[in-house]
């Protein structure tokens, strides 16, 4: 089933932040303010929390982070407090926050040659699943303008029904023997309850968001009734003499799918949607 808890989550669909810059000088840098000062993970940046070698792996100076943080500093001093997270890219690359991003924020850029600040005038939000906006440099001004699309794409969702598929074939060898017939019919069982497990999430997604409550309990509930519907499923189609013990096989293949999928989305922010 490879999906997780809401701030793991690596099968259901997930929330992202994409911002796409043109037109910008060269040693230019964009990030997001945030209206909120904490969201999952995520609390405001502080320098001291890190180290040069913090900086020389990312490829960007502490005065640029330092930049983005005087001005986040600067609004909350102002009354309209807007807080910076340390997700800072160069313009010339494709802004990604892919874990947890903030709901309502606001698009800096930092010009370093010139030591400019370009601060978007409106507050923006992100959708429930894959928002990008695209940020085009014109004079002194931002022209932003939302170019997500209407629906998480399908290169997302199949890339997921993969993993799963691979993870929980794997742990099979160790209950089932594998014959064509047992393949098939676990690549199948898997499609299906991946096909339910996102359509469930999606529309938690939609209605409450990832960080509701709601959202758990439809994914406990979802995980709960796909453990059985694969043990119903390997029991009625996979001949006894080739399976051992169907339900601990469900149940084990979905566990290691959730905690391999942990792991990944620590090294790996995010499966693109």
């Amino acid at each position: 089933m490879c999906t997780l808890i809401p701030v793991f989550a690596d099968s259901g669909p997930k929330s992202s932040l994409t911002i796409q810059c043109e037109g910008f000088p060269e040693n230019s840098y964009v990030s997001v303010l945030s209206a909120v000062s904490q969201y999952g993970p995520n609390r405001p940046w502080n320098p001291e929390d890190h180290d040069d070698e913090y900086f020389i792996s990312r490829g960007i100076s502490r005065e640029v982070y330092g930049a983005f943080n005087a001005e986040a500093k600067r609004l909350c001093d102002a009354g309209t407090p807007y807080y910076f997270w340390g997700v800072v890219t160069k313009c010339s690359d494709e802004y990604l926050f892919g874990y947890w991003p903030p709901e309502e924020f606001r698009i800096m850029i930092y010009l370093e040659d010139t030591d400019t600040v370009l601060l978007s005038e409106e507050t923006y939000t992100r959708k429930a699943f894959r928002t990008t906006y695209r940020c085009t440099y014109s004079g002194n001004d931002l022209i932003i303008k939302d170019v997500s699309s209407a629906f998480p794409s399908l290169s997302g969702a199949i890339a997921r029904i993969l993993l799963t598929i691979v993870i929980e074939y794997l742990v099979s060898l160790m209950f089932m023997k594998h014959t064509d017939r047992s393949r098939l019919v676990l690549i199948l069982a898997n499609i299906a309850t991946q096909l339910f497990l996102n359509f469930i999430l999606a529309i938690a997604t939609v209605r409450f968001g990832t960080s509701h409550p709601v959202y758990l309990i439809a994914l406990l509930i979802a995980e709960g009734i796909i453990i059985l519907a694969e043990w119903l499923i390997y029991r009625k189609w996979i001949p006894h003499d080739q399976l051992n013990k169907p339900l601990i096989h469900s149940a084990a293949a979905n566990v290691s799918s959730y905690l391999i999928g942990l792991l990944i989305i620590r090294a790996i922010p995010l499966f693109p949607m």
